[in-house]
């Protein structure tokens, strides 16, 4: 969970940064557009036998599911394309998930919530 957790945390700042002086309509085009071609290599790398994972693919995940989270509030596919790419056993997915999930949607809150209560 950590190999995946505190990169997505540690991307969160620039991630909120970036969506602050962007312009909506072509950060959400964008957004869709990866989760769509997330979706798509979930579905098409589903029929290929080859298995990735290790330290690198789970930091690039963290760092997919802090982006996805923050700028557009899915950080669901860059998990999806790592349990498939690493043929992640269900069982094992669903318990590091759920603490995850947690992490990535505290930690954004908080933030907020903490930074409207300095501005008061």
């Amino acid at each position: 969970m950590l190999r995946i957790g505190l990169p997505a945390i540690a991307v969160m700042p620039f991630a909120a940064w970036l969506s602050s002086i962007s312009p909506p309509a072509p950060l959400y085009l964008v957004v869709a557009s990866l989760v769509l071609l997330s979706l798509v290599i979930s579905v098409l790398l589903a029929r290929v036998n080859t298995t990735v994972d290790g330290v690198p693919v789970q930091v690039a995940t963290g760092v997919g599911v802090g982006l996805g989270t923050v700028i557009g509030g899915v950080g669901g596919p860059a998990t999806t394309v790592y349990a498939v790419l690493s043929r992640w056993p269900a069982l094992s997915m669903v318990a590091t998930l759920q603490p995850l999930w947690i992490l990535v949607s505290l930690v954004p809150f908080g933030t907020k919530w903490g930074s409207s209560r300095t501005r008061v």
